[in-house]
């Protein structure tokens, strides 16, 4: 249940920043796409679909029973929002514009929860 809230909690820091370098709409869509992936095409589904699936992906990929299901789960993960934020980045001309200080705090927050979802993985307990 830690899991649980620990991932959400990330998850809504990722997505609230995500919502707020979008800036209504005339910022860069790209933060959004790193923290909900496919759900960027969706906004308004984005904002609760964001912190869901960082929760699940917390609850979920620690309590796999082999150690390669878990590394491929999170590798999965990782390929998935990693690679559809990568993807759409250049696309998004607003990403271009955007200042370093905005792409630092996200990176920050993204290695944070990366690196916290790593040590779940890893760090298999039963709670």
């Amino acid at each position: 249940m830690k899991r649980l809230l620990v991932g959400l909690l990330f998850g809504i820091a990722l997505t609230a920043q995500g919502i707020a370098f979008t800036g209504a709409g005339h910022g860069s869509y790209a933060f959004l796409a790193f923290a909900t992936s496919a759900f960027v095409f969706m906004p308004l589904l984005a904002l609760p679909a964001g912190p869901l699936l960082w929760a699940l992906y917390f609850l979920f990929i620690p309590n796999l029973d082999k150690g390669w299901q878990r590394v491929s789960a999170l590798s999965a993960v990782l390929v998935f929002h990693l690679g559809f934020g990568a993807w759409f980045a250049p696309q998004d001309p607003a990403f271009t514009r955007t200042g370093t200080l905005p792409i630092s705090i996200f990176a920050v927050s993204l290695l944070a929860t990366i690196g916290c979802l790593l040590f779940f993985t890893i760090r298999k307990q039963s709670y």
